[in-house]
């Protein structure tokens, strides 16, 4: 498979496909790096970063609102996570991390029978954080990632969802996360800090 070259942004965050996260950018390079993301309609790449590495695995992301631009030209920012990736290398261009990457394959057919006992944990859980609304609209959905969404995970978690290569296997990982949280007092839902860089 050919490699693409890819912005980097490291944070101590994971985003997974489908996910929304909102940033606020300052730093000059990265301030660079959404302008121009924004003007060519081209994504770039979210990986976790802690105090001393880089991971190798990300997400890509579209940028898919900009909720402010500032004079000074930073940005408050909503990006939509897209497709996972592996960094097989990365170079660094005045300041930014340019990766070259592999995506991922889009993902296989799944297990119909699993894919049903997942939205039947998943509509338990939707019951347990008190959502009755629209449910219909929240059944409404194709792929793992999509379970997900909106529900705030540790990064442990998060990591692990990105590591899982078989959607068939990230389905399972799902449904037990969900028999977890119905055996747990409720847990919050995704009110994070913004990040920012």
């Amino acid at each position: 498979m050919a490699l693409v070259k890819l912005p980097l942004f490291p944070l101590n965050i994971v985003v997974l496909p489908f996910e929304e996260v909102p940033l606020h950018i300052f730093e000059p390079r990265y301030k660079q790096m959404v302008k121009y993301s924004i003007a060519q309609g081209k994504p770039f790449g979210i990986v976790f970063k802690d105090d001393k590495n880089i991971d190798t695995l990300g997400c890509s992301v579209e940028i898919t609102k900009v909720i402010k631009s500032y004079t000074s030209g930073e940005y408050d920012i909503v990006v939509t996570g897209e497709k996972r990736f592996k960094i097989m290398n990365r170079t660094k261009k005045e300041g930014l991390w340019i990766g070259n990457i592999e995506f991922f394959p889009d993902q296989a057919p799944i297990d119909s029978n699993l894919f049903k006992e997942i939205q039947d944990e998943y509509l338990k859980v939707l019951l347990k954080f008190g959502i009755e609304e629209n449910l219909e609209l929240h059944l409404n959905k194709k792929l793992s990632y999509e379970f997900v969404k909106g529900i705030l995970l540790p990064i442990s978690i998060k990591k692990k969802l990105l590591e899982i290569v078989n959607e068939k296997d990230r389905l399972s990982f799902i449904k037990n996360l969900f028999n977890e949280i119905q055996s747990r007092s409720p847990i919050p839902q995704n009110g994070q800090n913004i990040p920012e860089a």
